[in-house]
C-alpha cells in the first residue's frame, strides 16, 4: 500500500450502492448452498466497504485541512447520505440472520457477528435517519469550530488538537 495521500478518493454513487447492495441481498436471500450465501453476504459487505473507504479518506482529508472546501462538500455529502443507508443496511443484516445457511455463517464468521446484528436491527429506524443527518452535521461544524481555534504555546501556534 503507498501512502495515504496517494490514495483515490472518488465520491461514491449512492444510487449504484443501493442497487447493488439490494441485488447482494437478493443473491443471500435466493442462495442454495452455502458457498452462494457466503459470496453473496462477502458481496453486501464489499459493496459497503468500498463506500465506506472513501467516507474515511474524505474524513481524514477534511480533518487535515478543515477549510478545503472540496472535502468539507464531501463531508456534507457523507452526513446526508450515510443514515438514509440505514435502512438498507438493516434489509442485509435481517437476510443474514434469516438465511438458512446462517449455522454455517455463524461458524464462518462467528457468533458475534450475528449478536451484533440483532442488535442493530432493533437499533436501526427511520426515526433516527433525519436525526442522525442533524448530528452528523453539528459533529461536523463542531469539529471545524475547534479546529479553527489556536494559541500560541511554547512558542508554536497550535490549535485544539494540537495541543492534545
Amino acid at each position: 500500500m503507498g501512502k495515504f495521500k496517494d490514495l483515490k478518493y472518488e465520491r461514491p454513487d449512492v444510487k449504484k450502492v443501493r442497487e447493488d447492495y439490494l441485488a447482494a441481498i437478493a443473491k443471500l436471500k435466493a442462495a442454495k448452498s452455502y458457498d452462494e450465501a457466503n459470496a453473496a453476504l462477502l458481496e453486501c459487505s464489499t459493496i459497503l466497504d468500498h463506500a465506506m473507504s472513501h467516507y474515511t479518506i474524505a474524513s481524514v482529508r477534511n480533518t487535515m485541512n478543515m477549510k478545503d472546501e472540496f472535502y468539507d462538500g464531501e463531508m456534507k455529502f457523507f452526513n446526508r447520505e450515510i443514515p438514509k443507508l440505514m435502512p438498507l443496511m438493516k434489509k442485509g443484516m435481517a437476510a443474514a440472520l434469516k438465511s438458512r445457511f446462517r449455522p454455517q455463517l455463524e461458524e464462518e464468521y462467528g457468533k458475534q457477528y450475528f449478536k451484533d446484528a440483532e442488535v442493530q436491527q432493533k437499533l436501526i429506524n427511520m426515526l433516527v435517519v433525519l436525526p442522525s443527518v442533524k448530528e452528523n452535521n453539528l459533529s461536523t461544524e463542531y469539529s471545524k469550530t475547534a479546529a479553527a481555534c489556536s494559541v500560541e504555546f511554547m512558542g508554536e501556534t497550535c490549535n485544539f488538537y494540537g495541543l492534545l
